[in-house]
């Protein structure tokens, strides 16, 4: 498969990630066509690295986030990007090609070295502090048929809900902060319309009483985690969801 390596790649345009993995085989075409005349498409390290965490390891959002020091939003494109270039390659016999890592300049090995040698030092940074506790936040929104917050009642359609209840919560699973959004798309919407708002609110999770394939598969394009299920009341459903009672997607028809 390839060799556990842990590296920060950086460049001129966008912050550092952390990669754990170093691919061996670099490159993939279609079998038996010359690679000499197919289109090339490049997945870069960090696009590997978010595909292998979510999609291979299966870890969440946040932990996923936290492991390659970027932030959900950022890796909720990264991994959109990666997951688009894959299936370009497969559905249309393009050759995929695997950016190698750059290595560490020698400045930062020195920094990657004395984060692990020295946890307690980097546990008394107030901004290392915080960054951590921020990739530990998760954003839920849950489908809801009023504007009450938690006090209200899910509604049973996700896509036609008159509102969402967006909620977030920290490491301990306690409520930092809750508010109500009015769904734009309730009365009609097209394809993706409303994935994409929802995305738009920052979601991490969405939580729906039921859902489609197609409305599933377009939260999994964005990077959002579904869980359907209810509990009737808003709050006693996030709770469901936080002591994992509500876990996973079960697609149905309708959506």
């Amino acid at each position: 498969m390839g060799n556990k390596r842990s590296l920060i790649v950086r460049d001129r345009r966008r912050r550092a990630r952390c990669i754990g993995f170093d691919p061996i085989h670099l490159c993939f075409k279609p079998c038996g066509v010359r690679g000499r005349g197919l289109e090339t498409i490049e997945l870069q390290a960090d696009e590997l690295e978010a595909l292998r965490l979510m999609d291979f390891e299966g870890l969440y959002q946040e932990e996923c986030a936290e492991r390659m020091g970027i932030s959900r939003t950022t890796l909720s494109r990264t991994l959109a990007q990666a997951r688009r270039k894959v299936a370009d390659a497969l559905l249309h016999g393009k050759r995929l090609v695997i950016a190698r890592m750059p290595e560490m300049s020698s400045i930062e090995s020195q920094l990657a070295d004395a984060s692990q040698s020295q946890p307690a030092a980097d546990s008394a940074n107030p901004r290392s502090e915080h960054l951590r506790e921020d990739l530990r936040m998760k954003t839920i929104v849950l489908a809801a048929n009023d504007d009450l917050g938690l006090d209200g009642e899910m509604a049973q359609h996700f896509g036609r809900c008159p509102y969402y209840v967006v909620v977030r919560v920290n490491g301990d699973h306690q409520v930092e902060q809750t508010r109500v959004e009015a769904n734009t798309h309730a009365q009609q919407h097209g394809p993706g319309e409303v994935p994409k708002f929802v995305h738009s609110l920052g979601a991490d999770v969405i939580v729906a009483p039921g859902m489609g394939q197609k409305a599933i598969a377009w939260f999994d394009r964005l990077g959002i985690e579904v869980a359907t299920g209810s509990r009737g009341q808003v709050g006693a459903t996030l709770q469901a969801y936080l002591d994992e009672e509500i876990r996973g997607a079960t697609g149905c028809k309708g959506e």
